[in-house]
């Protein structure tokens, strides 16, 4: 894809790309580490691989473009990156931790 769209462009205006641990009440410091222990790893790799990655190397495939962009001003050639407010929300349900975490680096 990346390929294709240079070929058909003279240059790329933006990007738009749409990327805390808390122990539960009552739960004791032990059953909160098995809780966690229980985060597949696989499961933070795939998350961090889509959001973390992928959107690196998106902005990084299209630096040449983004620098023709920005070289005509007016804003153009501009990323943003925006984040779901998963990397905000501090939900206290470990399962969605490795969702939360790839989402609070587009807050970065």
């Amino acid at each position: 894809m990346v390929t294709s769209i240079v070929k058909q462009s003279s240059f790329l205006a933006g990007i738009l790309i749409t990327n805390p641990i808390h122990v539960r009440d009552g739960q004791s410091l032990e059953e909160f580490q098995e809780a966690m222990a229980s985060s597949a790893y696989s499961n933070w790799e795939a998350t961090l691989k889509t959001n973390v990655q992928a959107v690196y190397f998106t902005v990084v495939a299209f630096i040449t473009l983004l620098g023709k962009a920005a070289e005509k001003g007016e804003g153009r050639g501009s990323v943003i990156l925006t984040g779901s407010v998963g990397g905000l929300h501090q939900d206290k349900n470990v399962e969605n931790l490795s969702y939360q975490s790839s989402k609070a680096y587009a807050m970065l």
